[in-house]
């Protein structure tokens, strides 16, 4: 599974990285594969920082990260689609948002399953940005994004964003994939923020990017119990609560 991703960063990222306001991997080694290791693999120049669930931010430092994030996706999301192409950025290979409506039934009853306290008095307003999913919504495919774009993957030092991380899911797809990791990451005054620094959002897009966020949250809520890893389960409850009080 890992083998396409890695290739994508190998060719995409020494592009895309001098493009960006914020810093991203850069591979300098190339390990071919052998029969002492049949895969191809990377080496990367090292990135400082945390990830943002174990930085353990204030909402004040949260608050922070919504413009640079801003600046970052818009300037990623200008790149134009034909270059991004030629450096080996394709489809999306599992189509995420193709098949999200299908999903819909399956998302409401994961949501009304949730046995956590703290998250039964957010029910009704996640419900409602479920149910507010555009029917019959044709996804972008015109557009760079980073494609998994989530808490972890964004690196905080001395309270700014230091880098953006984890790019094998990069693709030509939908902005709503991206936006949506940064409705789960900002309050709905930290999003307002953002969407100043990275341009209008259109209000079918946004619909789109909730409900992704809603889904992708769940997932993470799921691994982090299951894992055990609590920064990680503490930033998906306040996730859910940012997309609750978003709606």
């Amino acid at each position: 599974i890992a083998v396409p991703l890695i290739e994508t960063e190998r060719h995409l990222l020494p592009f895309v990285g001098p493009l960006l306001p914020l810093r991203i991997p850069q591979p300098r080694f190339h390990g071919s594969p052998t029969d002492e290791y049949p895969w191809p693999f990377l080496g990367y120049s090292l990135l400082r920082g945390r990830t943002v669930p174990s930085a353990n931010l204030t909402e004040p430092a949260r608050l922070a990260l919504a413009e640079p994030l801003g600046r970052f996706l818009r300037a990623l999301h200008q790149i134009p689609a034909a270059t991004a192409a030629e450096r080996g950025a394709g489809p999306d290979p599992i189509s995420r948002l193709q098949q999200a409506e299908s999903r819909l039934p399956a998302l409401r009853s994961e949501l009304r399953e949730i046995n956590r306290s703290e998250l039964r008095p957010l029910l009704p307003a996640l419900l409602a940005v479920v149910d507010a999913w555009p029917i019959g919504y044709v996804p972008r495919t015109d557009t760079l994004v980073h494609g998994d774009l989530h808490a972890e993957q964004v690196l905080v030092e001395a309270g700014e964003p230091s880098g953006i991380i984890d790019w094998g899911d990069a693709h030509l797809g939908d902005p709503a994939l991206d936006i949506a990791g940064a409705m789960a990451l900002l309050s709905p005054v930290g999003f307002r923020v953002f969407e100043a620094a990275y341009g209008e959002i259109d209000p079918i897009t946004r619909r789109v990017a909730r409900v992704r966020a809603v889904r992708h949250t769940l997932h993470g809520l799921h691994y982090a119990e299951a894992s055990g890893d609590g920064p990680l389960l503490a930033e998906m409850v306040r996730a859910l609560h940012h997309l609750a009080a978003g709606a």
